[in-house]
C-alpha cells in the first residue's frame, strides 16, 4: 500500500475538484491515491487488482499517519488514534470530467513499469492493476477491465509530450480519466 499511486485529478474543464464523502468498512485500510470500491455492507475498501468499477480515489488514508508516532506520545489525548467503520473519508469522484496523473503505465496486465510515450499511451483504453510484488497501482493497457482513458503524457516538468515547445518524446507520468 503506497501513497499516491493515483494523484489528485487535474481540474480539466477549469472547475475545481469534485469530492464526496463515503463511509468505511469495517478494518478497511487504504492510501491515498488508491483506487476504493464498495464492500457490500455499505463501506468502501481497496480495491482488488483490475477493478471493473470503482467509487473513488481515496483522497485521504484510512487510517491517519500519525496514528503510529502519536500512540507512543505522552499525554497523547487519542482522538486520531481509530477510524470506526462508518467514519466518512474523502473520496475523488470518478467520472469523465475528473482527468487524474498516475506515475506508473504498464501495457503487460501485471503492472510490470514501462515507459509512457505518445505510441504506446496516449488515447489507448486502460484498466488499474495492483503489481503485488511492489504494491503499487498502475494504470495498465493490458488489463482485463478497460476502466480508463489516457488523455496524455506529461514529463518530469509536468509539460505534455505532446507540446511541440517539449523536446521529449517519452514521459514519466500518464493522464486518465474514468470511462465506466
Amino acid at each position: 500500500m503506497a501513497r499516491n499511486d493515483i494523484r489528485a485529478p487535474l481540474a480539466h474543464s477549469g472547475g475545481s475538484h469534485r469530492l464526496t464523502a463515503l463511509p468505511m468498512a469495517a478494518g478497511a485500510t487504504f492510501s491515498m491515491g488508491e483506487p476504493v470500491v464498495w464492500d457490500g455492507a455499505g463501506g468502501i475498501q481497496e480495491a482488488a487488482d483490475d477493478p471493473a468499477t470503482i467509487a473513488g480515489i481515496a483522497a485521504v488514508d484510512a487510517t491517519p499517519a500519525q496514528m503510529a508516532a502519536v500512540a507512543t506520545t505522552p499525554n497523547f489525548i487519542g482522538r486520531y488514534l481509530t477510524r470506526a467503520a462508518g467514519t466518512l473519508c474523502q473520496v475523488y469522484e470518478v467520472d469523465q470530467d475528473q482527468w487524474f496523473v498516475c506515475p506508473l503505465f504498464a501495457i503487460d496486465g501485471a503492472g510490470t513499469p514501462v515507459t509512457p510515450t505518445q505510441a504506446n499511451a496516449i488515447g489507448q483504453r486502460a484498466g488499474l492493476n495492483l503489481n503485488l510484488t511492489s504494491d503499487r497501482w498502475s494504470v495498465d493497457t493490458g488489463s482485463a477491465n478497460l476502466i480508463c482513458v489516457i488523455e496524455g503524457v506529461i514529463d518530469n516538468r509536468h509539460n505534455s509530450i505532446t507540446d511541440p515547445h517539449v523536446l521529449n518524446t517519452a514521459g514519466t507520468a500518464v493522464v486518465f480519466r474514468f470511462d465506466f
